[in-house]
C-alpha cells in the first residue's frame, strides 16, 4: 500500500522547505491506524521527536512503505545541529525501546558525465550487445507483450526515477510514458534537466525513422519525477519515488544516481519493499573509477536479490577510466558515448535542419550503462513476466559476453549481451545444413551450451517442420552438450531442422535447413 500525503501550506512555503535539504530529518515509525491532520499526515510519535521537542519541526511530506510510514520533516536550526540532535534521539530510542528510526536525509548524485553533442549515424551499443537478434527472437515469438502467440501479457512497466520526462520529442511522442511530480503532485513532470530524457530514449525511443530507437518495443514508461531545478536530489525523495514506482506496477526500476558513501535507511527499506514485491532495481555503479568492493558506493552496493549494480564498458568491451568497479558489482553495459534525445533547447520547426542537431545527445557515464540492463530486464520479461529478480540478475550475469578487460572487475567478467540472454544458451553445430537425407535413417547430431542458466534445467531435441512450424516426432532429453545419432521420421519434410529447446519454453536453437526425402 502506498499513500503519498504533502503537508498543506502555501506553495511557496512548501518549496522552501522541500530545497533546505540539509535541515531534513527523516523519520520511520511502525504504521498503525491512527489519528492524521486535515491532509492526511499522521503525527510522528512523541518518543522519536523528543530530542527536537524544543525546536519548531514541520512535517513535509510522508509515505507508506510496505509496513512503516515514513516522515520528511524540516527541524528550524542551524544545519550543523541536526546530526547533534539525531544522535540525542537516537540514544533516546535505545534507553525507551522505540521502533523506527531517524536519519538526516542523504544528498543524491546523477550519473552522467557531461554531454557531447555530435549527432552520430549509428547506435554502437545496441549492435555490441546483438540488439538486432534478439528483437527477432521476440519478434518470432510474438513480440508486442507476448511471450507466444498464444501467451498473451500485459506489457512491461518500467519506472524511471530521476527528473521526470519531456516527452514533446519527436521519438517520445508515441511511446508509452505516464509520469508523477513527487516534489509537487499537482505540477509537471517535464525534465528540465535532460537527463531523464536521456534515460527514456536509451530504454523506449520509438522506431519512426526519425532519429534513434531505443532498447524495447511497447514498454510503458512511469517517469518519477523526485527532482527539479529549484531543488536538491535526496535519499528521502528517491524513496518515496521507490514505494510509488512498487504500488504502481512497475516490474523494474531504474536508479542511475547514488548517494555516494552516505547511508539511508529510509532508501534501503524502500528497496527491500520492492525486492518483497518483485521488483528488480537496477542501480548505477558510479563514475569515480574506484572499487565499489572496498568504498561501497549505494545503492549500487546494497546485497539484495534484486539489486542489479551496473558498471560501465566502452565499444571494445573494455572499462572506461570513469567507472566504478568490483567484486559486488554484476555486470558492465556501452556507457560511452551513447546517443539518446534530449529536450528540444529551441522550437525544431524554427530551424533549417529541424531541430536534429540539438535534440539528440551523446552521454556518458553509468547511467546510461544501468539504461541499457533496464532495458534488458524488460524484454526478459517479454519472454516470461514470471521470472524473479534473483533469476533475472543471475540469467543476465551468466549470459554476459566476457572480455579479457573486465576479467575480474564485476562478477559477470563482462558486458551485457542481448543476442545470449533473449536467444539463450544453446546451439545446434550438426547438422550444418544442405543435406538430403533419408526418412526413417540415423541423423548425426551435434549440440552445445555456450554458458549454464538455471532458466534451462532440462533440453529437449527433435526434428522441426520449418513449414508447418510443428515437431515431427517424438523430443529426447539430452545433457548440456554431447552428440547423438537421432532416428529420423518416416515421413519427407521439405525443410527441417533440428531444434533443441528448454523444458519451459523460453529458449530454442536450430540446426542449419536440411531436407528429409
Amino acid at each position: 500500500m502506498f499513500g503519498l500525503h504533502v503537508n498543506e501550506m502555501a506553495e511557496s512555503e512548501l518549496e522552501k522547505l522541500v530545497t533546505d535539504y540539509e535541515r531534513q530529518i527523516i523519520i520511520g515509525q511502525p504504521t498503525t491506524e491512527g489519528e492524521t491532520t486535515v491532509s492526511g499526515i499522521k503525527p510522528a510519535a512523541p518518543e522519536l521527536l523528543e530530542a527536537f521537542a524544543e525546536d519548531n519541526t514541520r512535517t513535509i511530506m510522508q509515505f507508506r512503505c510496505g509496513d512503516w510510514t515514513i516522515s520528511l520533516v524540516h527541524v528550524d536550526i542551524p544545519s550543523w545541529k541536526v546530526g547533534e540532535r539525531i544522535e540525542s534521539m537516537q540514544q533516546f530510542q535505545a534507553i525507551a525501546g522505540a521502533e523506527g528510526w531517524v536519519e538526516r536525509n542523504a544528498r543524491l548524485n546523477f550519473l552522467q558525465l557531461p554531454v557531447t553533442d555530435p549527432l552520430q549515424e549509428q547506435q554502437w551499443a545496441l549492435e555490441k550487445m546483438g540488439a538486432p537478434a534478439a528483437w527477432s527472437r521476440l519478434a518470432e515469438l510474438g513480440q508486442n507483450g507476448t511471450r507466444r502467440s498464444n501467451d498473451t501479457v500485459a506489457p512491461v512497466k518500467v519506472a524511471i526515477v530521476d527528473w521526470g520526462v519531456f516527452t514533446g520529442h519527436e521519438d517520445l511522442r508515441k511511446a508509452k510514458i505516464s509520469g508523477k511530480n513527487i516534489l509537487h503532485p499537482s505540477k509537471s513532470w517535464n525534465d528540465e534537466n535532460g537527463h531523464g530524457t536521456l534515460l527514456t530514449g536509451t530504454i523506449a525511443a520509438v522506431a519512426n525513422g526519425l532519429g534513434i530507437v531505443g532498447m524495447t518495443k511497447g514498454t510503458e514508461i512511469s517517469a518519477l519525477k523526485f527532482v527539479d531545478a529549484r531543488s536538491t536530489p535526496t535519499a528521502g525523495l528517491a524513496a518515496i519515488a521507490v514505494c510509488e514506482a512498487v504500488c504502481s506496477g512497475a516490474k523494474v526500476i531504474n536508479a542511475s544516481w547514488d548517494i555516494g558513501h552516505d547511508t539511508s535507511e529510509t532508501l534501503r527499506r524502500a528497496i527491500k519493499y520492492a525486492a518483497k514485491n518483485n521488483v528488480t532495481f537496477v542501480a548505477a555503479a558510479g563514475n569515480s573509477g574506484s572499487n565499489n568492493a572496498r568504498d561501497p558506493v549505494l545503492p549500487a552496493s546494497y546485497n539484495f536479490d534484486n539489486v542489479i549494480p551496473v558498471m560501465a564498458s566502452d565499444r571494445n568491451g573494455e572499462k572506461p577510466g570513469f567507472s566504478n568497479y568490483g567484486s559486488n558489482v554484476d555486470i558492465a553495459a556501452p556507457g560511452v558515448d551513447i546517443m539518446s534525445t534530449h529536450p528540444y533547447l529551441t522550437d525544431p520547426e524554427n530551424q533549417p535542419d529541424g531541430g536534429l542537431g540539438i535534440s539528440y545527445r551523446n552521454y556518458s557515464g553509468t547511467s546510461a550503462s544501468a539504461a541499457h540492463v533496464t532495458g534488458a530486464i524488460a524484454l526478459l520479461l517479454q519472454l516470461d513476466p514470471g521470472l524473479k529478480p534473483r533469476q533475472i540478475k543471475e540469467h543476465l550475469v551468466a549470459s554476459a559476453m566476457r572480455t579479457p578487460d573486465l576479467e575480474g572487475k564485476c562478477r559477470a567478467s563482462g558486458y551485457l549481451d542481448l543476442r545470449r540472454a533473449i536467444l539463450g544458451p544453446l546451439a545446434v553445430i550438426v547438422p550444418r545444413g544442405g543435406e538430403r537425407l533419408r526418412r526413417g535413417t540415423l541423423c548425426e547430431v551435434e549440440w552445445r551450451s555456450d554458458y549454464e542458466t538455471e532458466l534451462v534445467r532440462k533440453r529437449l531435441l527433435a526434428v522441426f517442420d520449418l513449414q508447418t512450424m510443428t515437431t515431427v516426432g517424438t523430443p529426447v532429453e539430452v545433457g548440456p552438450e554431447g552428440q547423438i545419432h537421432l532416428e529420423l521420421p518416416d515421413v519427407k519434410v521439405r525443410r527441417a531442422v533440428i531444434r533443441i529447446k528448454s523444458d519451459n519454453g523460453l529458449f530454442h536453437a536450430d540446426s542449419k535447413p536440411f531436407s528429409i526425402i
